[in-house]
C-alpha cells in the first residue's frame, strides 16, 4: 500500500500458485490507482482461485477513519502459495512453515503535531513464513522521496494490538493539517508464504478421507439395514 496522509495513492496485491515463487509473474494480481492513483484504493484477490489452494485470498483497503484515514490488509495462503502486497523484496527474510498461514494489519492515522503522525492499532502473522513492513517518507519534493521511518522488517510470529507506527520531521511550512498531510508518504508491503505437504503427509489425509467416507457408507448402510429388520 503505497498513499499519502490523505489517503490518495495505490494499492496491489498479488497471488502465486504453487509451484509458481517470485522473482516470476505473479499468478494473479490486482490493482486500485495505478493511473496516477485513486482516494481510499482497495484490491483483492481470492478466495478459491484456479489453481490455487481454496483458502489463498489477499484483501485489503485505505478507508475513511474519523477525520484522517485507516489501512487495513488480510491475507491467507495455503499448501505452498504465496501473497503479496507491496515490492517481494521481504521473501529473504521468511521461512514457510505451515500448510496454512496468515497475516493481517489494522491501523488508524492520528496527528501528533505540526510535522507528525502516527499510525496505531494490530498487526498479526501467523508464523516465520509470514512477513510485513511499514515506512514513512517525505514527498514533500514528489521526485526525491526522503525516508523519514522504518519498522524494518517484522517477520512472525506475533500478535501487537497495541502496535505503533511514527513518522516524525515532516515539513509543513504552513502548519497546516492539510500541508502536513499531502507531504507525508504511508507504504506498507508484506509477504505470507505457505509448505506443500509432504508426499507422506498427502497420502496419509487421502488415505484418511477414505476410510472416513467408507465408514459414513457402511454406517448408512447398516442403519438402513437395521431398520428393514425392525420392521420385520
Amino acid at each position: 500500500m503505497d498513499v499519502n496522509g490523505a489517503a490518495f495513492g495505490s494499492f496491489t496485491v498479488n497471488v502465486w500458485c504453487s509451484p509458481n515463487a517470485p522473482p516470476a509473474a505473479p499468478t494473479y494480481t490486482s490493482t486500485d490507482g495505478a493511473a496516477g492513483g485513486v482516494f481510499f484504493p482497495s484490491a483483492s484477490l481470492g478466495p478459491n482461485l484456479k489453481g490455487c489452494n481454496a483458502a489463498t485470498q489477499i484483501t485489503g483497503s485505505a478507508r475513511a477513519a474519523a477525520a484522517l484515514f485507516g489501512a487495513n490488509v488480510k491475507y491467507t495462503q495455503g499448501g505452498g502459495d504465496i501473497t503479496g502486497y507491496g515490492g517481494q523484496d521481504l521473501l529473504p527474510y521468511v521461512t514457510p512453515t505451515h500448510y496454512i498461514s496468515s497475516g493481517s494489519f489494522d491501523l488508524v492515522e492520528s496527528v501528533v503535531n505540526s510535522h507528525t503522525v502516527a499510525f496505531t492499532g494490530s498487526i498479526f502473522a501467523s508464523d516465520p513464513g509470514v512477513a510485513m513492513r511499514f515506512e514513512g517518507f517525505d514527498i514533500s519534493n514528489p521526485t526525491s522521496p526522503i525516508l523519514l521511518a522504518t519498522t524494518g522488517v517484522l517477520v512472525g510470529p506475533f500478535n501487537n494490538t497495541n502496535f505503533t507506527f511514527t513518522i516524525s520531521g515532516i515539513p509543513n511550512t504552513s502548519g497546516t493539517t492539510t500541508e502536513l498531510l499531502n507531504n507525508v508518504q504511508f507504504y506498507a508491503e508484506g509477504i505470507g508464504t505457505s509448505v506443500v505437504p509432504e508426499p507422506g503427509s498427502a497420502v496419509l489425509l487421502a488415505l484418511g478421507a477414505g476410510v472416513l467416507a467408507v465408514s459414513r457408507r457402511r454406517a448408512r448402510r447398516e442403519g438402513g439395514r437395521g431398520l428393514v429388520e425392525a420392521a420385520g
